[in-house]
């Protein structure tokens, strides 16, 4: 089946848009490196980037080595919050952070041999890190023209909405649930801009839903 939302724009310039279909309930979620590696090389290694979505209410980080280490967690725009966590037994090192809403947006992780060496060089080897975010779940089941933003592995495609002008965008809900199960959720209506804004956007509503699979 498929549904509308309306979307007028009632501000003085455009602005684009794009759809979020969430669920009703939270998942642990892993996330992938949009830019950089989760492998890498110590002593020196280059961060790597990862797109936090919205609605996460704990973000974990682990990193494993070949030596001990210490893992740095951190908002990229901002470096705040910026969460450290320090070498534990192993080679094993895990940062966390718990809020109502986690930051959404760009993170970064970078992981850092655990001193002191003094004058020494520290050693080289190989680290490995993992990012896991408690979010509310994606709704697989409905998608939309405009792609999701926060969802990792869409392609976000957002509709420009001239200002005092108004759009009509599609979600089209291909349901795998069983017959007679009813699903819940909100589709978000959230705003997307190109250049540095896009890392966090701005959520201009939700629209809760309901649907049972026939």
């Amino acid at each position: 089946m498929t549904a509308t939302v309306r979307v007028t724009n009632t501000g003085p310039a455009g602005r684009y848009v794009f759809l979020d279909p969430r669920l009703d309930e939270e998942t642990d979620l892993a996330l992938t490196p949009t830019d950089g590696s989760a492998t890498m090389a110590l002593p020196y290694p280059n961060p790597a980037y990862w797109r936090v979505p919205r609605h996460t209410s704990l973000l974990t980080a682990t990193g494993t080595a070949d030596q001990p280490v210490d893992l740095e967690m951190a908002h990229a725009p901002t470096v705040a919050p910026d969460i450290v966590g320090f070498a534990g037994p192993g080679g094993t090192v895990t940062a966390s952070l718990s809020a109502g809403q986690v930051t959404p947006g760009d993170w970064y992780t970078q992981l850092t041999p655990a001193g002191p060496f003094g004058k020494d060089t520290p050693p080289k080897g190989t680290g490995h890190v993992t990012l896991t975010a408690r979010t509310r779940a994606f709704d697989a089941a409905v998608t939309s023209a405009t792609g999701d933003f926060w969802k990792p592995g869409s392609t976000v495609k957002p509709v420009f909405v001239a200002s005092g002008a108004t759009v009509t965008l599609t979600v089209t809900v291909r349901p795998a649930a069983a017959p007679g199960t009813t699903v819940r959720g909100v589709l978000y209506v959230e705003t997307y801009s190109p250049g540095l804004s896009e890392r966090t956007g701005s959520e201009l509503t939700g629209i809760p839903y309901a649907y049972t699979v026939g």
